[in-house]
Formats: structure tokens, C-alpha cells, sequence
């Protein structure tokens, strides 16, 4: 005879067998199918509709889960479901959804099938080739779209969705394309002389960000789900896939080195990856990991953080070792340090997120110069060589103006006295700084850089940051350089020692003379055709290639350039 506790067990299971312990809740799975499997994939992973499932919604509350449901959501294509389903069954959905996926896996065959294509916009107004570097993005959240601004007159050209942006979006190298990438994984190409969008796909199921090759030919998107590193081509047909036991932290182009660099939350590495096939690696032993990371434009130099640590190294890549540690205990948001230099002297001003102050660092000394406090712990610090001042946000309604010759001359600036402002970009030559006034009623306001003047302000919804295509593709052209030559005196020097074997200014030799080249060709051609000879002669119309593949660097291909260019008649 049964013990009387073997009774309430024998029960207990002939009501709940153990196989319906593990089983998901089946109504729930039932009706995702039916509501939600043709947009959010049908194992959850996400299609045209964002990923459900507990790895990519661990910010998200239930009770989140069940309104957007019931209500949809803004500035999507997420329907409302109240009225369609009751309570009952928007809760089992919702709890279906927040119960484990288990294949979190995305293939080549899958970023395949979610590949869209777009025709052509033949009746844009197309922007001229010549005029690429005036180019300006917003991020406009609440539209979940880039807007694409002509910074000549600060007109809107056009507007393309991209999603949830994690991150800023990247140009390639020749400033011809634009590539963005949303937290779900989908990646956007968008072509900036036709200000069309040409392509979208779905690169993985949860992204960090991406990286453009300094020859425009490979894309690199780095993961979260799954952990890896996907490399397309620049007609984004996947090529390449390098999985990594840990959670990416830091990934970034280095235009000049021809290498991608990528860091981790978890791991004590860095990694030094080619940017042309076949990607090889060179692992880097880093002293904690470099959760956050942001890299000297001009020195083979990263400054390296991690969340609950009290230090900041600076790494240099080159020699493979932390030359200078730092104390530091605010949280640096290393991502947007501002690198300028002040009578001669480099320097790095880093904001940081938990405590309201601003810190200055020698990086010509290796020495901690000030720290200087802030009304509010902000995100940004912005410069410009063309700028007096460090713009740093404070999380308020006001600017700190930091002068960068002289830190104790200070300035506030307030443009909307009781409304956050935030994140500001500087137009190519300098001259114009553009604020971030976000919310659903937000705008862009624009102001002299030097006046402080008030020029213009520009509504947009949510917009959340701004990215000059010149300033965010060669970040080393805003820091200040006393005494540096110009490109067209480094351009002829180019010439002296590279092209005056097959090349003239003005008369005919081996090749096209210079004056003849700067009439004909774009900046952007003549520098692709330079980087790429073999691959840019078709485009160009030449039956042949004669251009040699030269090693220049990236300072050497501008001056020359510049150099071409000052033959132009116009000039």
C-alpha cells in the first residue's frame, strides 16, 4: 500500500505528466504562428519584424510585451491586436514569447532569403558626385529613418528607414554609400549620388555594429546573436562568417591600416582583422577586457575601458602594449571622446555617464590634466579644428564651451532654456555646429561655431544624433594641427616621388597630364582609381588598365588628390 505523500505525488503527476513541465506554452505557440511567425520569423528570429525572443527582449518587461501587442507600435508596421484577441490570449503570446528559443543560429541561407532589393529612384534629384562630402545624417527615432541633409544649405535631400539603429551608421570610404545597421540585424545600404536605398538584409539576429574596408569592397557586421563577424561583399552577398566565444564590445574600421578592429565585453583580447579576404587575425592579450574603446585618430593609439573597472589604459596597437593607466571611476564614454589638439599639443576630453565632470588628458605626456566639473553627467564631447571650443553635453538643457586653448575660459549655451540638448556635429569645414534638441517634437538646431549665433533649426521627430560624412568616415581631419603642411604641398611631393614617371601637370607623357585628369574626374574617382586601379579602369571607360597599384598612405592619396584637383580650371 502507497505511503500517503506517495499518493499526492502519484496525483499530481496523473494531472501534470512531466512532459508538459517543458513544453512551452502551446496555446501561445499556436497563435505566434498565426499573428506573428510571417513577420517575426517562425522560430522568432526576426524577418521584417524584430527577433521575440528572451535574449534580445531582456529590457523588456511582460507587461511591455502584452501593450505592444495590444496596442502596436509607432512608426512601424506592428499592428494592434485589442479587439482581435483578448486579454487571455495576448498574455499567453506574450508569456509564449519570453519562454526560451532554443537554435539561435543564422546561416548564410538565411541572410539570403531576407534579401531585398531596390529599383532604382528615377526621379530623384541625385546629388552631384563632386558634392559627396557635404553630406550630413540624422538619426530620426522616431520615424526609425536617416534623413539626408546638404550641409551647403541645411535642406533635408531626402529620408530612408532604417530601423532601430544601433549605432551609427557608416560611409564607405569614397563617401558614395551609406550602410546602417538596426539592433535586429538588418542591414541597409543606401546610395548617396542617387539617394536611393539599393539593398536590405537581415545579417544576423541581434547586432552590434559594422565596418567598411578602406577599398569600399568588404562590409563587416559584428554580432551579438549569433557571436560572430559576417564579411559581404560591396554587393552585400554574405563571403565570410568568424565565430567568437565571447560578446563583442568595440568594432571599427582603421581606414589606414587596412584593419578591422574588434574588442569584447568578456574577453581579455583584442583582434587586429584584415579588411580583405581572407580576414586573417592577429590576437592581441589585453590586461581586462576593452568593453569600450575609442581609437586616436592620428596615433596608432585606443584607449580601453571596462564597465566596473577604475581605469583607462592607453594601448598602443602598434608595439602591442598598455603604455599609461589612468584612474577613472565615472563610467567614460569612450566612444565619443573628442581628440584635439592645443598649441602643438595632443589631447583627449572624455564625458562620462555616472558623474558630472569632463577629463582632460595629455596623450603627447601621458598625463591626466584637469577634471573638470559639469551640471549634469552627459554622453558627448564634440571639436572641430575650425571650433575655439569643446562642446560638452550635460545631459540638461545647456552646453559646458570649453576653450581648447585656455580650460578655464568657459562658456554655457542654452538653446531651448528646460529641453535636453545633446550630441553636436560640425559641417565639413568647420564652420556650422548642429545640435541635437530630441524628443517626439525635436529638432536640429544650427549655430555659427564661433559667433554661437543662432542660424536655424530644424524640426524632426526623436531625432538622436548627426553624422557628417567627411567628419565620421576620416575623424583626423577635425582635430587642430599647427604648422602642418598642406595637401597640395604633400600631393607634390607625391608627385615628385610616385607619378612624374608617366604623368605632366599640363602636357601630354605616358599618362593623361594632371590638368587633364582634374576636368574630367571627380575627387572620388581619381582617388578610387588610385587605390584601386584594376578594378576602377572598366568604370572609368578605359578598355585596359595602365595604372600601376601604388602604397600610399591615406594623408598621401589626399594630398594628391588635392593636388590633381588644383589644375582644375575653376579653381
Amino acid at each position: 500500500m502507497l505511503r500517503p505523500w506517495l499518493w499526492v505525488i502519484a496525483l499530481f503527476l496523473a494531472f501534470f505528466p512531466p512532459f508538459a513541465w517543458s513544453q512551452p506554452n502551446k496555446k501561445g505557440a499556436d497563435l505566434y504562428k498565426k499573428h506573428c511567425a510571417s513577420c517575426h520569423h517562425p522560430r522568432r528570429l526576426g524577418l521584417t519584424a524584430p527577433p521575440l525572443v528572451p535574449e534580445f527582449l531582456k529590457k523588456q518587461s511582460l507587461e511591455r510585451i502584452r501593450n505592444i501587442i495590444a496596442n502596436g507600435e509607432p512608426a512601424t508596421q506592428m499592428p494592434a491586436f485589442k479587439g482581435k484577441l483578448g486579454k487571455k490570449q495576448i498574455n499567453q503570446i506574450a508569456e509564449y514569447i519570453m519562454t526560451p528559443a532554443g537554435d539561435l543560429s543564422w546561416s548564410f541561407d538565411d541572410i539570403k532569403a531576407s534579401r531585398e532589393e531596390f529599383p532604382p529612384n528615377e526621379a530623384t534629384r541625385g546629388i552631384n558626385p563632386g558634392k559627396l562630402d557635404e553630406i550630413i545624417l540624422i538619426m530620426e527615432k522616431g520615424a526609425k529613418s536617416l534623413a539626408v541633409m546638404k550641409s551647403a544649405d541645411f535642406s533635408v535631400l531626402t529620408k530612408f528607414y532604417v530601423g532601430n539603429v544601433h549605432g551609427g551608421p557608416k560611409f564607405s570610404p569614397s563617401l558614395e554609400n551609406i550602410y546602417s545597421i538596426a539592433r535586429d540585424g538588418v542591414l541597409t545600404k543606401f546610395h548617396v549620388p542617387t539617394l536611393s536605398p539599393k539593398i536590405r538584409l537581415k545579417a544576423g539576429i541581434n547586432a552590434r555594429s559594422l565596418a567598411v574596408s578602406h577599398d569600399d569592397r568588404t562590409i563587416a557586421v559584428a554580432n551579438y546573436l549569433p557571436s560572430n563577424i559576417v564579411f559581404f561583399n560591396d554587393n552585400l552577398d554574405p563571403v565570410k562568417e568568424i565565430t567568437f566565444g565571447g560578446k563583442a564590445g568595440g568594432f571599427y574600421n582603421m581606414l589606414a591600416d587596412h584593419k578591422f578592429i574588434l574588442t569584447f565585453r568578456n574577453k581579455n583580447e583584442l583582434w587586429m582583422i584584415d579588411d580583405t579576404a581572407p580576414y586573417a587575425i592577429d590576437k592581441h592579450s589585453l590586461p581586462e577586457p576593452f568593453e569600450d574603446i575609442s581609437i586616436c585618430p592620428t596615433r596608432p593609439l585606443l584607449i580601453g575601458t571596462k564597465r566596473g573597472s577604475d581605469m583607462l589604459y592607453i594601448y598602443n596597437y602598434k608595439k602591442r602594449e598598455v603604455i599609461a593607466k589612468v584612474k577613472s571611476s565615472g563610467l567614460p564614454h569612450l566612444a565619443s571622446a573628442a581628440f584635439y589638439r592645443s598649441k602643438g599639443e595632443l589631447f583627449v576630453a572624455i564625458n562620462h555617464i555616472k558623474k558630472p565632470f569632463l577629463t582632460i588628458y595629455s596623450l603627447d605626456k601621458l598625463k591626466h590634466v584637469e577634471d573638470i566639473e559639469l551640471s549634469g553627467a552627459g554622453f558627448f564631447v564634440r571639436s572641430h579644428k575650425a571650433s575655439p571650443w569643446l562642446w560638452v553635453d550635460t545631459f540638461t538643457d545647456s552646453f559646458l564651451l570649453v576653450s581648447k586653448q585656455d580650460l578655464s575660459k568657459r562658456r554655457t549655451l542654452t538653446p531651448r532654456p528646460g529641453r535636453q540638448t545633446m550630441h553636436v556635429e560640425f559641417t565639413t569645414d568647420g564652420l556650422f555646429a548642429l545640435v541635437t534638441m530630441p524628443g517626439k517634437d525635436g529638432s536640429v538646431i544650427i549655430y555659427d561655431s564661433n559667433s554661437l549665433e543662432e542660424v536655424k533649426s530644424i524640426p524632426f521627430n526623436k531625432p538622436m544624433g548627426k553624422y557628417n560624412a567627411v567628419n565620421k568616415t576620416y575623424p583626423e581631419r577635425v582635430i587642430e594641427s599647427p604648422g602642418r603642411r598642406s595637401d597640395i604641398e604633400i600631393g607634390k611631393d607625391v608627385f615628385d616621388n610616385y607619378c612624374m614617371g608617366c604623368h605632366h601637370q599640363i602636357y601630354e607623357a605616358f599618362g593623361p597630364p594632371f590638368a587633364e585628369i582634374a576636368e574630367i574626374r571627380t575627387s572620388d574617382e581619381i582617388r578610387r582609381h588610385i587605390t584601386s586601379p584594376e578594378q576602377s579602369a572598366a568604370h572609368l571607360g578605359y578598355a585596359r588598365n595602365s595604372m600601376s597599384t601604388i602604397k600610399l598612405t591615406k594623408e598621401q592619396i589626399d594630398g594628391v588628390v588635392s593636388y590633381i584637383m588644383s589644375f582644375k580650371q575653376d579653381n
